[in-house]
């Protein structure tokens, strides 16, 4: 009986024992729930510079986020997001790379920050190609040297494409520090037929700027001889012209005895000789008349100059003549002419050995005279047995040269024939 007794004891505590430990494992601490992650940020903002050149450049741009962000943009065509940088509290920077605004308008491009369900954006604004540079193209009038400004930022140079054999620039090359003024300068004014074309090319990294180079046509009317001197004969003479424009040939009224023989076909630099006729000049005096070539402004002009003319001069034989051309002292055939230097002047001995008799003439220049100079001539004649018999100093005028012949007239119409 006790042993059972017992033994219902031993069992009673065994299933008091387990009920207490059992209570025990159920009473064990629970893990706590983790907070909820936070996305919607309480600092959000996006800034920077808005507005930029047309250069190629690269661009930063700040983000103020307490929470994760992300940043796009509207037209990928002519930006791109390089990088997007964060720091350890989510704020942090944008780098976008610009390319080159190649158009005469400014455009614009959204930049958005997203962060959680909340979203922001900035509008930046790349200007057109005249932030950069001034001209579309380069027009060159005349001889007159035209400029471009540049405003690169990084290194750049200049090259000519075309046109290098009639224009150049200057300088070719700048380091982007500070604007620059860069001079085109032709090397003519362009007397060709119509305009020339070129072009000058600016290189920015590997951005290139092309403009065109024109010159306009200089109209012209080239006469590469401006003065003509002539006999008083009646006569022609050939003027030759160049020129890149139709002209017209004007005569005053006081140049009279100088005509067009033809009228000039002239075309866009077309050579042309211009035949003007001269009437015989029997006034006795030089005369001198402006023949002009004209095209609107612009205007060329040859001046002749003619010497008086005398019947004389179709004589062949050299001696002194008076006006009615009868023979004063010297008697062709007869007499002998011999020419020295004396004191520096030239002179003519005029011998008779008939009459013993030996004419001077000296003042002649040492220099072989030209047509229409005047200069003053002196006449001695001297007698074997008489010594100096009379001395005559006249002015007198060159009215014509021949390979063999020089022909002087005086005041009085005496026409002397030098054999030269």
């Amino acid at each position: 009986m006790k042993r059972t007794q017992k033994l219902l004891l031993l069992l009673l505590a065994g299933s008091l024992l387990f009920s207490c430990n059992g209570n025990k494992e159920q009473e064990k601490p629970q893990p706590k729930p983790e907070p909820e992650k936070v996305t919607e940020p309480t600092v959000f903002t996006l800034s920077g510079i808005t507005k930029y050149t047309a250069e190629p450049q690269s661009i930063k741009l700040s983000v103020k986020c307490d929470v994760t962000w992300d940043v796009t943009l509207a037209d990928a065509s002519w930006a791109k997001i390089v990088s997007k940088n964060t720091s350890g509290d989510n704020a942090g920077e944008v780098t976008i790379s610009l390319a080159m605004n190649r158009g005469r308008e400014s455009r614009k491009q959204k930049v958005t920050l997203k962060a959680g369900t909340k979203s922001t954006h900035l509008e930046i604004e790349q200007s057109d190609l005249s932030s950069i540079i001034n001209k579309e193209s380069v027009i060159l009038s005349g001889t007159a040297t035209s400029t471009v400004t540049v405003k690169f930022k990084n290194p750049w140079t200049v090259s000519i494409t075309e046109g290098a054999d009639w224009f150049s620039v200057s300088p070719s090359q700048g380091s982007g520090a500070s604007p620059v003024t860069v001079r085109v300068t032709p090397v003519d004014g362009n007397v060709n037929v119509g305009e020339r074309s070129g072009g000058i090319e600016f290189s920015i990294g590997e951005e290139k700027i092309q403009l065109p180079v024109v010159q306009g046509q200089t109209d012209a009317i080239i006469v590469s001889v401006d003065q003509f001197t002539l006999d008083g004969r009646e006569q022609d003479q050939v003027v030759p012209t160049e020129t890149n424009v139709s002209y017209t040939v004007r005569i005053p009224d006081e140049a009279s005895w100088i005509s067009e023989v033809k009228p000039q076909e002239t075309k866009a630099l077309n050579k042309k000789d211009i035949v003007l006729h001269m009437a015989a000049n029997t006034t006795g005096q030089v005369r001198t008349g402006t023949v002009y070539f004209e095209k609107g402004t612009v205007s060329s002009a040859i001046v002749i100059r003619q010497a008086p003319y005398y019947s004389q001069m179709e004589t062949t034989t050299s001696g002194i003549y008076n006006a009615s051309g009868e023979s004063v002292v010297y008697r062709p055939g007869r007499d002998q002419i011999a020419m020295g230097v004396r004191n520096g002047s030239r002179f003519y001995r005029l011998m008779d050995p008939q009459s013993q008799q030996v004419g001077t003439l000296s003042g002649l220049p040492l220099q072989d005279p030209q047509l229409c100079d005047s200069f003053d001539l002196t006449v001695k004649w001297e007698s074997v047995t008489d010594g100096v018999l009379s001395t005559k100093t006249f002015p007198v005028t060159v009215i014509s040269i021949t390979e063999t012949r020089l022909w002087l007239v005086s005041a009085s119409g005496d026409v002397i024939i030098l054999n030269k």
